[in-house]
């Protein structure tokens, strides 16, 4: 989830979808990568869908740390704190199956992508970073929480991600 919605005076990142380019404003992309730097997650979501951001999805095996991203069609590209993962001496093979959790449903995904193109949307993310806000590394808690995706490892072997805290 993207924001601090549940906090008081906190807010969710917007899902304001509009043909006005000064009023569309929405998380286009929520992305995982693992340990090794490898894509575990990589969805678009769909601004028409109402806020917050967020997206669960099967953590798969193997995995021990996760750092999620989120590019914000006005803000850039930001990244979350990196989350240690659990492990469990009865590891259970999983799918890295996405749920979306805004209104669980086929509207929310976007993403036309194959698995293999996502390092270079990601690099393509890092380009638009350098070049429209000038600065070569995502943002990240420091530079505000309202657009940090934060993990969630849940008990079922299941991670939430929320833009925002």
């Amino acid at each position: 989830i993207v924001g601090n919605g549940e906090e008081e005076g906190g807010v969710y990142h917007p899902m304001s979808a509009s043909t006005d380019p000064l009023e569309v404003h929405f998380v286009t992309h929520i992305l995982v990568k693992d340990q090794d730097g490898n894509f575990i997650v990589n969805e678009a979501l769909n601004p028409t869908v109402a806020a917050p951001a967020t997206i669960t999805f099967a953590v798969p095996d193997g995995v021990t740390e996760m750092v999620a991203y989120e590019w914000c069609n006005k803000h850039g590209l930001w990244a979350g704190p990196a989350v240690q993962v659990p492990t469990s001496d009865s590891e259970t093979e999983t799918e890295p199956l996405v749920e979306k959790s805004l209104e669980v449903s086929d509207e929310c995904s976007v993403s036309d992508f194959p698995d293999a193109a996502w390092p270079s949307v990601h690099a393509d993310f890092l380009r638009l970073q350098a070049q429209v806000f000038e600065s070569e590394m995502p943002y990240t808690e420091a530079d505000g929480e309202k657009h940090v995706p934060y993990i969630t490892v849940n008990e079922d072997g299941t991670s939430s991600i929320l833009v925002g805290k």
